[in-house]
């Protein structure tokens, strides 16, 4: 594989990452509450009540997810608007700035997710 179609399939995938968070992020506040996660909410509220979960608690979690969903957005437009600087103008800061982005999101993310 030649250096230019590796920079080209590296960009695809960066532009495919950003399509991909702009759909979750709108999904989100959707199908936050959607019996599909019920499961998912059963296990947060016993992480953190034990037994007796408040019934709000729920609502909580579904609100929290559903703030959530603009910030992915948010995140995809900033993202896209610097791929699309490094791509065309072929800035280096740019991707760089995309690059520190995610080397600071992704260790803490993961941590808080564990």
């Amino acid at each position: 594989m030649t250096q230019a179609s590796l920079r080209t399939w590296t960009v695809r995938y960066v532009y495919a990452s950003v399509a991909a968070h702009l759909l979750v992020g709108m999904l989100l506040p959707l199908v936050a509450g959607a019996p599909l996660f019920d499961r998912y909410h059963d296990d947060i509220g016993a992480a953190f009540w034990g037994g007796a979960v408040p019934a709000q608690s729920r609502a909580v979690q579904v609100w929290w997810i559903s703030l959530f969903g603009p910030t992915v957005q948010a995140a995809a437009v900033w993202m896209g608007a610097l791929a699309w600087m490094g791509d065309r103008q072929r800035n280096a800061f740019a991707w760089g700035a995309l690059i520190a982005g995610i080397v600071l999101w992704a260790p803490q993310d993961i941590l808080i997710s564990l």
